[in-house]
């Protein structure tokens, strides 16, 4: 597969399509809520930082989720 290993081709790619960082899930999490929660708690060996600073510059990491929770915090 072409895109293991570019997630931040993919990402760049799918904004292309339409796709929208603002998008929230049923619980108000945004794609940095679970960028972080996958890629820093779960599996940190696998932090992709050029994505991690592409999210952070387009998503406020101030956002709050429906319990309050930000992605950094």
């Amino acid at each position: 597969d072409p895109s293991i290993g570019k997630p931040l081709e993919v990402v760049h790619l799918l904004l292309q399509y339409g796709a929208s960082l603002e998008h929230r899930d049923v619980e108000g999490n945004t794609a940095l809520h679970h960028f972080v929660r996958k890629n820093i708690f779960s599996n940190p060996w696998q932090f992709d930082k050029k994505l991690f600073d592409f999210l952070i510059k387009k998503i406020n990491v101030n956002e709050q989720n429906n319990k309050g929770e930000t992605p950094l915090h």
